[in-house]
């Protein structure tokens, strides 16, 4: 079951939800990471370009899941996790 390739074409990932921000930003600014590496292997201008709107993309869907995190109150990559004593 696990084997599938979800919309990310990656095999074993989980499939995406509907919402963007039900994922967390991280996952968005790795894929836009991944985007810009490809955009540099690209042979022409035209297809670089692409992948690189590609990966903006997914640096404003880091955006929103980030402002979601944060309106939900949930620590955020750079936010200091409190510990229970």
């Amino acid at each position: 079951m696990g084997d599938k390739p979800s919309r990310t074409g990656r095999q074993g990932a989980e499939p995406m939800n509907d919402k963007p921000e039900a994922r967390p930003p991280d996952y968005w600014r790795d894929l836009a990471t991944e985007a810009r590496a490809m955009a540099e292997r690209l042979p022409t201008e035209a297809n670089r370009a692409r992948m690189l709107s590609i990966a903006e993309n997914y640096e404003r869907l880091a955006q929103e899941a980030q402002r979601e995190q944060e309106r939900r109150g949930a620590p955020g990559p750079s936010a200091p996790r409190h510990r229970k004593r």
